[in-house]
């Protein structure tokens, strides 16, 4: 049977592992940070954390990247080590250079996530093209890169211990790129995708009451959890946890504007209790609800 994997072309300037530059929490040098305004103030509305490790390598173009609140500079050979917990930037900003990025989303079941990433642009506009594989009969990589992350942890400043963990990434990095990737299955059309989208846009705007996880609405769309975030992430403009705090934010202006009392808004919104519900307006908007209603009603702001 003829081995159908899909090759991922490396660039032909593309560095030997020797120069890689690698930025993760256990660093000891400083990050490389980039002064750049624009992204770093759309960036503290554009960070995320993941409940799973994803490992990103910048293939081509030198661009910028959020990295627990820094602004980092990715080069080709740069290697981002996202820990669990670690915040990120939840989508490409529109401020990026043409570059290329490869994805590896590691997960504890027998199959890991690749997604090749082009930001180019063409017409004066900028445009992300994602091109996702859900790998197979990876177990091996993915077991030696999870013990070594493991190890690292109970030992963050052992050198030894970061250098095995580097070690096993660089394997599952060449792994990918040298002999390719045998694709568990394609993806569906963009369309399908779209559509999707869609009807788990209109649940959520159905059930802000109820605890809307991603784990739960990746499995109402049928796809892998870090794969319906990325697509979510693409066809919506926005992470699937900033598109439920904007719908959770806005419908909480309405029934502000509708009379609603604090506690009332708080239950029909799924949030624990009205101080927790006030915290999270004030964070979204630098208003408590009682200021920004005040301000609502004397016409200062043009819609909720």
């Amino acid at each position: 049977m003829p081995d159908r994997r899909t090759s991922l072309a490396i660039p032909p300037d593309f560095p030997p592992p020797e120069r890689w530059r690698w930025v993760s929490r256990y660093e000891h040098e400083p990050l490389t940070v980039i002064p750049h305004r624009a992204h770093a103030l759309w960036m503290k509305r554009h960070q995320e954390t993941h409940t799973t490790r994803e490992i990103m390598i910048c293939l081509s173009g030198t661009h910028f990247y959020g990295f627990r609140g820094k602004v980092c500079k990715a080069t080709p050979g740069t290697v981002f080590l996202i820990e669990k917990g670690d915040s990120h930037d939840a989508i490409y900003s529109r401020y990026h250079p043409e570059c290329r990025d490869l994805w590896l989303h590691l997960s504890q079941s027998h199959s890991f996530g690749v997604n090749d990433v082009t930001v180019h642009h063409e017409a004066n506009r900028d445009s992300v093209c994602q091109t996702y594989y859900l790998v197979s009969h990876a177990r091996t990589f993915v077991d030696n890169v999870h013990l070594a992350w493991n190890r690292l942890n109970e030992a963050p400043h052992d050198l030894f211990r970061y250098h095995h963990l580097k070690t096993n990434v660089t394997a599952i990095i060449l792994e990918t790129l040298l002999y390719g990737i045998h694709p568990t299955s394609s993806p569906r059309k963009e369309v399908e995708q779209r559509q999707i989208v869609e009807q788990i846009k209109n649940y959520i705007h159905a059930n802000l009451a109820q605890k809307l996880s991603l784990n739960r609405l990746a499995e109402l769309a049928g796809y892998d959890p870090i794969y319906f975030h990325r697509i979510f992430s693409r066809h919506a403009g926005e992470s699937v946890l900033r598109f439920i705090n904007n719908a959770r934010l806005k419908k909480a202006k309405t029934l502000l504007l509708e009379g609603y009392k604090i506690v009332s808004i708080a239950d029909a919104l799924g949030f624990t209790s009205s101080s927790y519900f006030c915290r999270f307006f004030k964070r979204e908007t630098q208003l408590t609800p009682s200021a920004w209603l005040q301000k609502a009603t004397k016409g200062e702001f043009s819609e909720p």
